[in-house]
């Protein structure tokens, strides 16, 4: 699954979930074990992006990035951007 993406970003980005602040490896714990409870049902990485990388099941709220510079990005789009990427690179 597509973790890497998210523990190797830089530790100056920031992961919001349900409006408090976490680090990448946080992240990753709580991503890792949404994974674990979608598992039976993810055939694809778009499906674990979407069962498992998009937004709190709690609160519907949507998993973010924010980078140093205050930017902020959905969890969901800079996994999707990044495995597109990935699949681009492997035509190559």
């Amino acid at each position: 699954m597509p973790f890497s993406c998210v523990e190797s970003r830089p530790a100056d980005a920031t992961f919001i979930r349900n409006g408090q602040a976490h680090t990448p490896q946080e992240a990753v714990a709580h991503v890792r074990a949404k994974y674990e409870h979608f598992k039976g049902q993810i055939k694809t990485p778009e499906d674990f992006i979407r069962l498992a990388a998009t937004k709190s099941l709690l609160t519907g709220q949507p998993y973010l990035v924010r980078t140093r510079d205050g930017k902020e990005m959905m969890l969901n789009i800079l996994l999707f951007n990044s495995f597109r990427e990935h699949r681009e690179n492997e035509v190559r």
